[in-house]
């Protein structure tokens, strides 16, 4: 068993600009996202941890989608399609779900850990050290406003 040394872990948290209507499964929820450089160019990085922060308790199903390069923008509330070519550009992706969350009172907040994050955790950045992010919803939530923010930890090694 190998170990990996720890080195660079990054937080980022942002708010998807989602609400006002309710979601089909397969919609995108906000807009691609440009999380701005996160890793060095060429080095591994790893999906440690993912947060939901969602001030309407709809304790929905998310995929959260990273990706190298920005991949075709479905925009708010509307299907997203995984192109071939975005596909190939698919850094990580993790979905959080229903019995992820805790709710009190009317806000709720979902945490996965990696090791069951998702299906692939680690690859190589390429190009600028950008990741791009996209979150499609999985049910059929209705969200205020802003009432969503997620929260990605990635570390790099």
């Amino acid at each position: 068993m190998s170990q990996l040394t720890k080195r660079n872990l990054r937080i980022l948290q942002v708010e998807l600009g989602a609400g006002g209507a309710a979601y089909s499964a397969g919609d995108q929820v906000g807009a691609v996202l440009d999380l701005g450089v996160v890793a060095s160019v060429g080095a591994q990085i790893e999906l440690v941890e993912l947060k939901a922060f969602d001030d309407a308790a709809q304790n929905a199903e998310l995929d959260v989608l990273l990706f190298k390069t920005a991949p075709a923008d479905a925009g708010d509330n509307a299907a997203f399609v995984l192109s071939a070519a975005d596909l190939d550009e698919l850094v990580v992706s993790g979905t959080l779900v229903a019995a992820d969350y805790n709710t009190v009172a009317t806000r709720s907040v979902a945490s996965k850990a990696v090791g069951s994050v998702g299906v692939l955790t680690k690859s190589e950045v390429a190009g600028n050290g950008h990741l791009y992010m996209v979150v499609v919803a999985q049910g059929t939530p209705t969200y205020a406003a802003n009432a969503l923010r997620l929260q990605v930890v990635l570390q790099e090694n």
